[in-house]
């Protein structure tokens, strides 16, 4: 699995997990998928109908990553990064 972030001015950061995954799926995954959500939402909000319908989509399949190897990276802050924020080395990204 990769993750990154890419920007102009060689603003690149990211980070890539390998190993062998899993598909969890049904009661399993909803339990783990709930235990996410609270990461980031209230028990009080998990109980709007609005935010429950939409957290819901999807809910009972989730994958699970065994880690091996991880690797992650951050070009911003490099010399290179730097040097291409002054106006007009880099190219605009499109959204």
């Amino acid at each position: 699995m990769m993750i990154g972030i890419s920007r102009k001015g060689l603003d690149l950061k990211g980070a890539m997990i390998r190993g062998p995954v899993e598909l969890v799926e049904g009661e399993e995954a909803r339990k783990i998928n709930h235990q996410i959500h609270l990461k980031y939402v209230t028990e009080v909000g998990l109980k709007d109908p609005s935010v429950a319908f939409y957290l819901s989509k999807g809910d009972d399949v989730t994958v699970r990553i065994h880690m091996e190897h991880i690797v992650n990276w951050n070009l911003a802050d490099s010399k290179a990064g730097r040097a291409l924020r002054v106006k007009g080395r880099s190219r605009q990204l499109e959204a």
